[in-house]
């Protein structure tokens, strides 16, 4: 997440406090689950993640963080 989006000015200011399905909804989240759950869904969650090659996955995580990356870059540069 960067500092400019708009989550981040949502919570920056005030710092509201979300529940967990609320988080979900605003982004801070990806999902819910129950603790009973917690083991089968980070296994299929790994699992679908082996599925990836290294190639992909370091694409995606570029992806993710190209905005903050170029953020910093021109910070650096002036």
């Amino acid at each position: 997440m960067i500092a400019g989006s708009s989550r981040v000015r949502l919570a920056a200011p005030s710092g509201p406090l979300f529940d967990p399905d609320e988080a979900v909804l605003v982004g801070y989240l990806d999902q819910v689950g129950t603790s009973e759950r917690l083991l089968a869904d980070s296994i299929a969650i790994g699992e679908g993640l082996k599925a990836l090659t290294s190639a992909v996955y370091a694409r995606n995580k570029l992806l993710l963080r190209e905005a903050t990356i170029n953020a910093i870059a021109i910070s650096l540069a002036s």
